[in-house]
């Protein structure tokens, strides 16, 4: 049985009980004016300002001026680079990438630069650290009775290769929950997804009842 996007909205905003007391919930909203459900539109607006590129520059200068307040200068291009690099890699850049980069004086430069940086390993390494956080990554239960997952390592490089291959986030959050599940056409896939369900064991576990 399949449930219209109307129905689980009633169900979710059914009665809910508490003990004996029922507590009653406003009327659910019909789905078909419910403002997550229409379609999407685009309400950033446009400033006149000689600082404002794109749509997301100019959502920031509008509020800077219901603020009145004025963006500061740009920065050099040392210190933008080395901006750049640790919000995308986590790790300065080289002597000679700094070299390279002030040599540059070709329009979008600084797109390469932020286009390079996206492609780089180590752009996964940086960010699928956020991740494993999220997942309580641990390569040992911990405890007194320490158990070492010799393979740990297997889903953080999982991790990683989703990361830098861009791979969608519901597919990669499946592939966690029931990556066993899931359809495969190659084996890599089908080792992957396997992989992926280290997910629902990493991490500090008691192997015995706390409290008896």
């Amino acid at each position: 049985m399949t449930l219209s996007r109307s129905a689980i909205l009633s169900l979710c905003l059914a009665v809910t009980t508490i003990g004996d007391a029922p507590m009653a919930l406003p009327a659910a909203e019909p789905a078909s004016t419910h403002w997550a459900f229409g379609p999407l539109e685009s309400a950033v607006p446009r400033v006149a300002s000689d600082w404002a590129e794109s749509p997301i520059d100019h959502a920031i200068a509008t509020r800077w001026a219901q603020q009145q307040l004025t963006p500061a200068p740009d920065s050099e291009k040392p210190q933008l680079l080395r901006r750049l690099h640790f919000d995308l890699v986590g790790l300065p850049p080289t002597p000679e990438q700094l070299a390279t980069f002030l040599a540059d004086d070709k329009p979008r430069a600084l797109e390469r630069v932020v286009d390079s940086l996206l492609a780089s390993p180590a752009f996964g390494q940086r960010w699928a650290r956020h991740w494993l956080d999220v997942a309580r990554f641990a390569e040992s239960t911990g405890g007194g009775r320490t158990k070492i997952f010799d393979n740990a390592w297997r889903y953080r490089d999982y991790v990683i290769r989703a990361l830098n291959a861009d791979k969608p986030y519901d597919q990669f959050v499946a592939e966690q929950v029931a990556g066993d599940l899931l359809p495969f056409t190659s084996y890599a896939q089908r080792r992957d997804q396997l992989i992926a369900t280290g997910f629902l064991l990493l991490g500090p576990i008691n192997y015995e009842l706390q409290d008896k």
